[in-house]
C-alpha cells in the first residue's frame, strides 16, 4: 500500500497540558496507528530539556497477573485523541488489546494518553481495571529516561513502547524543537 510519513515540528512549552505529557503511543487514535517516531533535537531549554520517558510494553503485557492478562485480553480498547483530558465522546478508534511488533511479539497496545476506556465495560469498572494497568505498567523502575542534548536523534517503535514527554516543569514558552 502507499506509505504515509507525518512530520511535525514539536516545539515550545505551552501553558496547558497536552497528550505528549501523559504516557501514549502516537496516533493510536487512528485507524493505522505509527509503527516509528524519530526525534531529532535541534533547540533545548538552558539545563534541562524536557527529557522523554519510555516503559516497553512487551515487559509490561509479560508482567500482568495472570487474571489482570485474561481480562485485558478481553476486551478491547477505546482510543481517543483528548482521552487525557477526561472529556471524550464516542471513541475515534477501537484496537484489540495487543499489537504485533516488528520482531513478531505482542505488545499492550493501551495507554493512558489515548486510552478512553475499555469496549463492553461500564465507565467505573473500565477505568478501575485501567488504573490497575497503569499501576502494573508504569512502575518507576521500568521507566527508561532520556535527557536531550543539541544534536541527539532518537527513533522508537510505537508498537512495542509507549512515551511521554516530561516538559511540564518546563517553563511556559521554554522552546524546545
Amino acid at each position: 500500500g502507499d506509505k504515509f510519513v507525518q512530520l511535525y515540528i514539536v516545539q515550545d512549552r505551552g501553558d496547558g497540558v497536552r497528550a505528549s505529557d501523559f504516557w501514549h503511543s502516537d496516533l493510536s487514535y487512528l485507524p493505522v496507528p505509527g509503527k516509528a517516531t524519530l526525534l531529532y533535537a535541534l533547540e533545548i531549554p538552558d539545563g534541562n530539556g524536557g527529557p522523554t520517558e519510555f516503559v516497553d510494553m512487551v515487559d509490561a503485557l509479560e508482567r500482568l497477573p495472570p487474571a489482570m492478562r485474561a481480562a485485558v485480553l478481553s476486551t478491547k480498547g477505546a482510543h481517543h485523541r483528548k482521552s487525557f483530558t477526561g472529556m471524550v465522546g464516542r471513541p475515534e478508534c477501537v484496537h484489540e488489546p495487543t499489537r504485533l511488533t516488528g520482531d513478531g511479539t505482542h505488545a499492550l497496545f493501551m495507554s493512558p494518553g489515548y486510552t478512553a476506556g475499555l469496549v463492553g465495560l461500564p465507565r467505573e469498572q473500565s477505568d478501575y481495571m485501567l488504573q490497575r494497568l497503569w499501576g502494573v505498567c508504569f512502575q518507576p523502575s521500568r521507566i527508561l529516561t532520556y535527557e536531550w542534548s543539541v544534536g541527539d536523534v532518537i527513533v522508537w517503535d510505537n508498537r512495542s513502547v509507549v512515551h511521554r514527554a516530561r516538559t511540564l516543569e518546563l517553563k511556559p514558552g521554554a522552546r524546545r524543537c
